[in-house]
């Protein structure tokens, strides 16, 4: 859709950890970030795009066993998260406390985190909605009872003298996507519609 709005501009997508594309937005290389954080610079618009519950998430056949309750899973299984300066992996410090990090997997992908789960390695931070399915058939398994994440938004930070329509019109697409995606009855995202924070 924006090759038809802006057919002669050349799109190019980067992902990289949030800290690194705010430098990039920073320094002028990229017109919009989307990311885990605002970027707290004068200079910076920071929307609200939407948030993601998250949940400790593991295959079913690691809590088979009824005398372990859901804390002592969390307490023994190597720890899946997202990679060490992102909003997930102090969460899961914050929660779980320093002694956990000795545990902690960083993985950059979430792909890769449900795979490792699903063949019965650990556990996982993973956003809900992104597993719903395997959620919903049994597969895989929220841990209940346990220090709930917090949930993780994703912002679009972008400069404030540029308001370039392509920009805006990025911002907007990635709310109407996140919309689309919940049409699907993907419990666990909340579309918050661009509400500057």
């Amino acid at each position: 859709r924006l090759r038809r709005q802006f057919p002669k501009v050349r799109v190019e997508i980067h992902s990289y950890m949030t800290a690194d594309l705010h430098e990039e937005l920073l320094n002028g290389n990229i017109d919009v970030a989307l990311t885990a954080e605002t970027l707290a610079n004068p200079a910076i618009q920071n929307s609200a795009i939407c948030r993601f519950d998250m949940g400790w998430i593991t295959a079913r056949t690691a809590i088979e066993d009824p005398r372990a309750t859901h804390a002592e899973v969390l307490s023994r299984l190597p720890i899946l998260t997202f990679l060490r300066d992102s909003l997930v992996y102090r969460d899961v410090v914050a929660k779980l406390g320093p002694y956990c990090v000795a545990r902690i997997n960083p993985i950059s992908s979430i792909s890769a985190m449900v795979s490792l789960v699903r063949s019965g390695y650990g556990l996982a931070t993973l956003p809900r909605a992104a597993i719903a399915p395997a959620l919903d058939s049994g597969e895989l398994v929220a841990l209940e009872g346990v220090p709930e994440l917090a949930p993780t938004p994703v912002v679009a930070c972008r400069r404030r003298q540029s308001e370039s329509p392509l920009v805006g019109a990025v911002v907007n697409l990635a709310i109407e996507a996140a919309h689309v995606y919940t049409s699907g009855c993907r419990p666990g995202l909340v579309v918050v519609d661009g509400q500057g924070i």
